[in-house]
């Protein structure tokens, strides 16, 4: 009986570190979230995908730029994603179980998670300049992937639609800019507008992200 009990818990490791959230742990696998949690987490890779800094910008958030609040530099998608985490970990039933549960699942996002962190700590204690670009690095993409975890299809099924949608629009923007020399979303710094440079940004907010994005986006097909 003890054998049966330990491969159980190990083949659901959040049974096994969430007290109270077992029956969250048990679900079947791909319907593990609640609609809260995977609708954030679409609309966190939306945002992610969609939001440059030149349409930040035009709501008055200076996310590019060297000057204004510190709070500013990081992206939308990040404050999403945190607040996602918090309520996942919440309604799980154990919020230290359930972090723990999905580093057991996702290790090298787990570590490079800690050492961001650390690495965050680091330059707070130090006052260096940096830390919001540390976060939207590093830290959000692990803990994306960490949240990702549980294997959700639904989930997977509605990202899967919403990079294509929001891609699609993205190479057709792209295409008009490129026809028009017309930049709908210009690349800005603090607001100034790079006038000279014609290349296409679309919906990344500057021509190398987009080309970047968009090759990896085709090989991916």
């Amino acid at each position: 009986m003890a054998a049966i009990r330990g491969a159980a818990r190990s083949a659901t490791p959040a049974a096994g570190w969430a007290g109270q959230g077992q029956v969250a742990a048990t679900r079947p696998a791909g319907n593990s979230l609640d609609w809260v949690t995977g609708c954030g987490l679409v609309a966190v890779v939306a945002l992610l995908f969609s939001i440059s800094g030149g349409m930040l910008w035009l709501v008055g958030y200076n996310y590019d730029g060297l000057t204004g609040n510190p709070a500013t530099k990081i992206h939308p998608s990040t404050y999403l994603l945190v607040l996602m985490f918090a309520w996942r970990a919440c309604t799980f039933g154990n919020p230290v179980g359930y972090t723990l549960a999905i580093a057991d699942r996702r290790p090298a996002s787990a570590l490079l998670a800690v050492m961001s962190i650390m690495l965050l700590v680091v330059v707070i204690v130090r006052q260096r300049p940096g830390m919001a670009g540390m976060i939207d690095t590093f830290v959000a993409p692990a803990l994306l992937v960490m949240m990702l975890a549980e294997d959700d299809e639904r989930t997977f099924a509605r990202m899967r639609t919403v990079v294509h949608g929001v891609m699609t629009a993205n190479a057709l923007l792209a295409l008009f800019e490129f026809a028009t020399k017309t930049l709908v979303f210009p690349y800005r710094l603090d607001g100034e507008v790079f006038t000279n440079d014609l290349r296409s940004t679309a919906l990344q907010g500057h021509p190398l992200s987009n080309a970047t994005i968009t090759a990896i986006y085709v090989l991916a097909l």
